[in-house]
């Protein structure tokens, strides 16, 4: 799958500030799209701003496969 632009739905952290009760604290899904770089047994890793100078570096996210809820395939290659 390495190279191919996906949507993953995962789950995020949530923190709670001034928390008076704990009862609808839960995850936040989230969901990104962008190029799968990296995947190994633990983790993926998507990019998803390629800069188009030489002189700035992408930006891309790490994502535990525990927390991913769904990858769905968008395009083939980038």
């Amino acid at each position: 799958m390495l190279g191919k632009i996906v949507k993953i739905t995962y789950y995020d952290h949530a923190i709670l500030l001034n928390c008076i009760s704990l009862k609808d604290a839960e995850p936040i899904k989230r969901q990104c799209i962008g190029c799968l770089l990296h995947e190994d047994d633990e983790k993926i890793i998507v990019g998803f701003d390629f800069p188009q100078n030489a002189n700035s570096g992408m930006r891309a996210i790490v994502l535990r496969k525990a927390d991913i809820i769904s990858v769905e395939i968008i395009k083939d290659e980038l």
